[in-house]
């Protein structure tokens, strides 16, 4: 197997699990079925034809690395997306409860109403 078709089954073969297309593409279809997953849908789509559009024939070495960097880059805005959209900042009181819960400091719960 050549370069080339080594990196095109790694990152973008389409029924190899371990893909990175592959895991894109599942994480599409979980967000689908999702409610607030528009913006997240939007930068998935982002890393989905950063991806596709890649001609790993044109890659030396050194693009390689770059490529890499970029395409993490891309997965990290699709996890801040996910947070932004699932896992919203904690308000004061409960970022509060939860600081001192881990500081042994409070028995409450993490998700406690009150102080």
């Amino acid at each position: 197997m050549s370069r080339v078709e080594s990196l095109d089954f790694a990152l973008r073969d389409a029924e190899f699990p371990r893909s990175c297309m592959f895991c894109l593409r599942q994480i599409e279809l979980g967000l689908r079925t999702l409610p607030r997953s528009s913006g997240v849908l939007d930068t998935l789509a982002g890393a989905h034809r950063f991806l596709a559009r890649v001609n790993f024939a044109d890659i030396d070495q050194a693009g390689l690395h770059q490529l890499i960097d970029h395409l993490q880059v891309y997965l990290n805005g699709v996890h801040a997306s996910i947070a932004q959209a699932y896992f919203p900042a904690l308000p004061g009181n409960a970022r509060r409860v939860m600081q001192q819960s881990q500081e042994g400091g409070s028995t409450l719960p993490l998700f406690a109403d009150g102080p």
